[in-house]
């Protein structure tokens, strides 16, 4: 009888009419193979053990068929598992592709909640982020602003004021006092005509016999 070569993803390493022998799963062996370890594992695979193959884990990939490892993913970037490619590393939250195929962070007020390369997205306007951020909701208003986290934010109206980022209400001038809009600070808050006292601070009526005919910083004027 004829003799045929044993074809690819088996191996027959005895003499004889014997079958070759199918390679173990995820592995693969060129076609004539004599020896079990002519079966190397897949793409995507690795044999810690040298003898069974397993895929390999999420961060990791391995492209080429073969005896070597699993190659862990860039920094910043995961892949799934049994990942076969380099590019199927993809950049994690808060992370975009960079020039050199590097994951880089974030800048500040830019969020990115998806894996992968996709640019960062910009905050809405008067809002700001930490670097690294994940979430729109990360976004928070600006002093003088307020507003939901992640979502439009609106300068404080005249006669408030708002000292914190986040998404804290714009805080009302005490009484017969005024701000400006978009005002940062309880010293922006000055009394009123007609009232006196320290910016920030309780505003009194002029005493009898004074004035004071501006909304500004400063005492009551004698008639």
């Amino acid at each position: 009888y004829a003799c045929s070569v044993c074809p690819a993803g088996t191996f027959k390493d005895t003499h004889g009419s014997a079958a070759c022998t199918s390679c173990r799963v995820n592995s693969f062996s060129p076609p004539m193979s004599t020896r079990m370890h002519n079966c190397t594992c897949n793409a995507g695979y690795q044999s810690p053990d040298g003898f069974l193959c397993d895929a390999c884990p999420a961060g990791l990939y391995k492209d080429p068929a073969g005896i070597s490892g699993c190659i862990t993913c860039p920094l910043y970037s995961n892949s799934l598992q049994g990942s076969t490619r380099f590019e199927e590393c993809e950049c994690t939250l808060g992370y975009t592709l960079f020039s050199n195929a590097s994951c880089a962070a974030c800048a500040a007020a830019k969020y990115k909640n998806t894996h992968g390369s996709a640019l960062c997205t910009a905050c809405p306007a008067s809002s700001d982020s930490a670097p690294n951020s994940t979430r729109s909701e990360d976004c928070s208003c600006n002093i003088g602003f307020d507003g939901a986290d992640g979502q439009e934010c609106t300068a404080c109206r005249a006669g408030k004021f708002k000292n914190v980022t986040g998404s804290a209400q714009c805080i009302q001038c005490r009484n017969h006092s005024d701000s400006p809009p978009q005002s940062t600070h309880a010293d922006d808050c000055t009394c009123n005509a007609g009232y006196h006292g320290l910016d920030g601070a309780v505003c009194d009526a002029c005493p009898t016999a004074t004035y004071k005919d501006l909304a500004a910083t400063g005492g009551c004027v004698a008639c």
